[in-house]
């Protein structure tokens, strides 16, 4: 799942920023209405909102009045700017900046290829994650890298480099069930289980996991800034060498005088 910091400014992070926004929707039960591959009139699967009724001569208090106002302004706002507002504005967008299926096959096939190299170590956690998306609109798009165990199969080549006990062993067994023909791990389980393996092979080794991962903004990595303790540029002394004036042998007999 992508972050929450996803600006719909092109084509290429179309698939990223409707994810939020069904995310977003599910949490609150509407996906199903404003999904814009749907074309049912989205409002007609809601209730119709009731109009409050103004409150009673006998209750008509200060408190009583702004209740009722609030809940009549909420009134007026479903009731003019319906949810298939919502739906039809989604669909516009997707019709005019999401890339067609066409386009996205040829994108995500280029990417894929790409993706079988392995990446450095400050990346490879990006890298893991981009596995786990491209398959995902490899399924959606019945590519063929989504077939059957092609995807983990070209994970695994991918690893059999740096990683060629992990990627052997399981390369057997994706043999050993489809012979036996049981089912092979997934895509996302044969991640998961190298992720967990290269933690705590980077744990016991001392070293922190989340270390070496990657940052990134809108894909673009982040190098970090010099560390604090790294040595610094020397200034010219005043006897015209360049050293720490406590080390200037011109300083240190004038001291003695």
């Amino acid at each position: 799942m992508p972050t929450e910091n996803v600006i719909l400014s092109s084509p290429a992070v179309w698939e990223s920023w409707i994810q939020i926004i069904q995310a977003k929707a599910e949490r609150k039960g509407i996906w199903g209405i404003i999904d814009p591959s749907t074309d049912a009139n989205a409002d007609e699967q809601l209730p119709k909102p009731t109009k409050p009724a103004p409150p009673e001569a006998d209750e008509n208090t200060f408190a009583a009045q702004m209740t009722w106002k609030m809940a009549y302004d909420e009134y007026k706002d479903n009731k003019t700017y319906g949810i298939s507002a919502a739906r039809d504005l989604l669909a516009k967008l997707e019709k005019s900046i999401a890339p067609s299926d066409e386009a996205r096959r040829h994108e995500i096939y280029n990417l894929w290829q790409k993706q079988k190299h392995h990446p450095t170590e400050r990346t490879i956690e990006k890298w893991l994650m981009d596995w786990e998306t491209f398959y995902s609109d490899a399924s959606r798009l019945q590519l063929p890298e989504a077939i059957g165990n092609r995807a983990q199969i070209d994970f695994l080549l991918s690893l059999m480099g740096k990683h060629p006990e992990f990627a052997g062993y399981w390369r057997q067994e994706i043999a050993r069930r489809t012979d036996a023909k049981e089912s092979a791990p997934s895509l996302a389980d044969l991640v998961s289980k190298f992720r967990i393996q290269r933690h705590e092979k980077l744990a016991s080794q001392g070293k922190d996991p989340h270390s070496a991962y990657a940052t990134t903004l809108q894909g673009q990595e982040i190098k970090p800034k010099e560390q604090a303790d790294s040595p610094k540029t020397l200034t010219p002394c005043l006897c015209g060498e360049t050293h720490l004036w406590r080390n200037c042998p011109w300083m240190q007999e004038f001291r003695k005088k």
